[in-house]
């Protein structure tokens, strides 16, 4: 990048502003800027860039794979992809299907005449007269397959949706989760496709947000992001959100870990206030770095630990004064009474049986159970309540911020080990 491109390019966050945060006019930096500073943005500006191009890419592929075979499933035909009544049955998309179908054609045309060498689709037109799905779906722009997808017929949005739904809980250990709608999907392809397009031509993306943005709420009901706000124009971090739910875990968690590095190694070139700033332009809250290792760490959370959440969660008062006093106690693999409760966690003050929480931890599903007299039972005549709460929702409730981790970590290792 050339002097003036990058000056003129990164200048915004270093532009002196008025009382009001408004820059000035005519434009002047602020006193303190140095060139440093400017050519450190760019350079984190171009790891991020890097960081995000390999996520949205895998998801590409994914999306492309899934395409594919539903697609193929439903039309197994040579040159399905290329006959209209096998998309959509809205008919007020029929523009849109028209535009997809010429695109594809297109791309056949351009392949297949290539003078210039080799390629899968002129090699299939060559030898076998048509051009599967599977080949033509490599060369095809991620601007393509959000097309494709739109405009496939709802059973076989549905059937992806679904897909996508059932992996998360396979690679998260869910038992259940909220499903993941074609909808969802549709507004997580509209995103990705304007980032994916942002990253591959270099532009500037720390900043970048979506000033046509779909809503994102249904994204963050169902990772059950309760207590984070979101931006109407969606930036960097809701685009970090979305990928949460449709990125393969290995792949999200490695650009969460890359992320949170950049900015930690980024952070010290940076004046606070400027880095603050950078913060602001990316959408990131105060706490992203806890939010983030929350979604790097979720799963290596020690059952401890959750018991102390779970107690937080059902009985409060009770469990600190509990701590206080010295009369709190956690154990693993519950052995006697109640088949219900056996081989649960647990967290007790040691008493008659109300004064035990049993617990069992099955990916985000935790299952809680405790013995709950109504009026006029004893404890010996009540029954034993069973509730679900999600392992997220739980970190997100208590155990987010720095200030929670340190009360929490108090309370597990002021706990009294189990003695039968």
């Amino acid at each position: 990048m050339g002097y003036y491109s990058l000056i003129n390019g990164y200048k915004h966050l270093f532009l002196a502003r008025d009382s009001n945060g408004v820059i000035l006019n005519p434009e002047q930096y602020s006193l303190d800027t140095n060139f440093d500073e400017i050519l450190a943005l760019y350079n984190l500006d171009k790891e991020l860039r890097s960081i995000l191009y390999d996520a949205l890419l895998s998801y590409e592929t994914n999306l492309g794979a899934e395409l594919l075979y539903r697609f193929s499933e439903n039309f197994p035909e040579n040159y399905s992809y290329l006959e209209m009544n096998n998309y959509s049955d809205n008919k007020t998309k029929a523009p849109q299907i028209l535009k997809t179908i010429s695109s594809l054609s297109n791309t056949l045309n351009i392949k297949a005449s290539d003078k210039h060498g080799d390629n899968a689709i002129k090699h299939y037109v060559n030898r076998h007269g048509h051009v599967p799905l599977w080949v033509l779906v490599n060369f095809l722009t991620f601007g393509d397959l959000n097309y494709f997808y739109s405009n496939c017929k709802d059973s076989i949005k549905i059937k992806i949706a679904k897909d996508f739904t059932n992996k998360r809980k396979r690679e998260y250990s869910l038992t259940r989760t909220n499903s993941i709608t074609p909808n969802v999907i549709e507004n997580i392809n509209q995103i990705v496709n304007q980032f994916r397009n942002a990253v591959a031509h270099n532009e500037i993306t720390y900043s970048k947000y979506l000033y046509r943005s779909p809503s994102i709420r249904s994204i963050s009901n169902i990772l059950e992001e309760r207590n984070l706000t979101f931006k109407d124009q969606v930036g960097v971090f809701e685009l970090i959100i979305c990928l949460k739910l449709v990125q393969s875990k290995q792949v999200f968690v490695t650009m969460v870990r890359k992320i949170v590095e950049l900015l930690d190694n980024y952070q010290v070139k940076f004046h606070p206030v400027r880095f603050e700033g950078i913060l602001q332009d990316m959408h990131f809250p105060q706490n992203y770095r806890e939010i983030l290792q929350r979604y790097n760490n979720q799963n290596n959370i020690s059952s401890k630990t959750i018991g102390v959440l779970v107690a937080l969660w059902k009985s409060p008062d009770w469990f600190k004064a509990g701590v206080k006093g010295g009369t709190m106690y956690y154990g693993d693999n519950w052995k006697y009474g109640d088949e219900k409760t056996k081989g649960y966690n647990f967290i007790t003050a040691n008493g008659d049986p109300t004064s035990y929480i049993y617990y069992k931890i099955n990916g985000d599903n935790v299952t809680v159970k405790y013995v709950d007299p109504q009026e006029g039972e004893t404890v010996a005549e009540a029954s034993i309540t069973s509730k679900g709460v999600s392992l997220n929702g739980l970190i997100s409730d208590y155990y987010t911020t720095k200030d929670q981790q340190n009360e929490v970590d108090t309370y597990v290792s002021e706990l009294k080990p189990y003695k039968e």
